[in-house]
């Protein structure tokens, strides 16, 4: 069986750790600003030469609920693999994160592309799927980028209503 790994990019440094399991969600919609920051990425990666990825529902909305629970500590932190594992699941052999806070979706890009770790994570070959989960607060709008590879990705998380 092949392994997974958690790939979390940090101002300093990364983070390798495993997940299993397989779910789906059902109904996903995606913000303004989410399909902004998705579209950013992707038009960076295009002129780095580096394939264009899927916006994935699930990945969101475990992105998202990431950010919910950054908020609720009022502090930006990595996401662990005993916060994963319990809600990250399907098909997907490896995923890397980007998490910050700031301005517009703009901005929070350019401050991804200025740090090594994040932009390396986000030029990442080996990605096929993104997921964005971004939540304004006042003026501040807070981010989980999560990447990965392998195909299928799902999650335990049950989705908004729609």
């Amino acid at each position: 069986m092949k392994g997974r790994s958690l790939v979390v990019a940090a101002l300093v440094g990364c983070l390798l750790v495993v997940g299993t399991g397989s779910a789906r969600a059902g109904c996903w919609s995606h913000t303004e600003d989410e399909l902004e920051l998705a579209k950013l990425t992707n038009a960076t990666r295009a002129a780095h030469g580096v394939k264009h990825l899927r916006l994935d529902p699930q990945l969101s909305l475990v992105a998202r609920d990431h950010t919910h629970d950054m908020i609720q500590a009022d502090r930006l932190y990595h996401s662990t693999y005993e916060t994963l594992a319990p809600v990250l699941t399907g098909r997907w052999l490896a995923v890397g994160e980007n998490v910050g806070s700031g301005g517009r979706p703009v901005s929070l890009h350019e401050e991804f592309m200025g740090s090594v770790t994040h932009r390396t994570t986000l030029l990442r070959k080996r990605w096929d799927r993104i997921g964005v989960g971004m939540i304004t607060v006042g003026q501040r709008n807070w981010v989980t980028v999560l990447f990965s590879d392998g195909g299928d990705v799902g999650t335990t998380l049950k989705p908004p209503a729609c």
